[in-house]
């Protein structure tokens, strides 16, 4: 029967037991451990989530794909504009002449200026074997050049392929056969290697890639580019 004390009593309860003292005192303990544990834990976790507000609040957004998009286009203008300024220091000072013989045009310039615009032809890229084991091919060359000679009225020397490509057996050098005074047009520059840039009859061709390595153009194109270079002109082809 358990030790109680009615309402209206006044006489004190008897001590307790030393067992029930000793379960009392580990129940007191446990609870004292719990209640630090929580509160421990609580510690932890309210300190982490200060650091991570605080991280939050310090730390920059994410750039957007905008942003990135806009600084890598700044990043690319800027290398462009270094890149331009170096090819204009190299740029000629006097005019030159540039030939693209992927379109078949060339231009007239000085610096970045385009002073004539012209369409052309160059090579073929045509393969001509001869029955002795001889191979041409017929394509305009690549690089940097300089007019080496300037002629008006230029008569053409038809050399040996030009005999093979028309099947006509090969005359002998100095023949009369081998001059031509009209299949150049009136003017002619050479540029090496018997390249030369001159005037044409075919000109429903021009804009093709037909030649035998030399670059054709009209006469009135012709004759401004002619007249206005001189020895030394650079000749840049790609």
């Amino acid at each position: 029967m358990e030790d109680f004390v009615r309402p209206g009593d006044s006489a004190l309860p008897p001590p307790p037991r030393k067992r029930s003292r000793a379960r009392f005192l580990v129940s007191v303990v446990a609870a004292i451990v719990v209640l630090a544990l929580a509160g421990t834990a609580l510690a932890v976790l309210s300190q982490s989530a200060t650091i991570e507000w605080r991280e939050a609040a310090v730390a920059p957004a994410p750039p957007s794909s905008a942003d990135t998009l806009q600084t890598n286009v700044k990043k690319l203008t800027k290398e462009r504009d270094k890149l331009v300024r170096r090819l204009q220091s190299r740029l000629p000072k006097d005019p030159y002449i540039l030939v693209d013989t992927a379109q078949n045009k060339l231009f007239f310039k000085k610096g970045e200026e385009t002073l004539r615009q012209a369409v052309c032809s160059t090579g073929s890229y045509k393969l001509l074997e001869s029955p002795d084991g001889r191979r041409w091919l017929f394509q305009t060359p690549r690089g940097m050049f300089r007019v080496l000679g300037k002629t008006e009225n230029p008569v053409w020397i038809k050399p040996d392929w030009a005999f093979i490509e028309e099947g006509e057996p090969i005359p002998a050098k100095g023949a009369p056969e081998r001059y031509d005074a009209g299949a150049l047009g009136l003017y002619a520059m050479s540029f090496g290697n018997g390249y030369l840039i001159h005037g044409t009859l075919y000109r429903r061709l021009l804009g093709k890639s037909v030649t035998h390595g030399c670059v054709r153009l009209d006469d009135d194109d012709l004759e401004f580019v002619y007249k206005n270079s001189k020895i030394g002109t650079r000749v840049f082809i790609y």
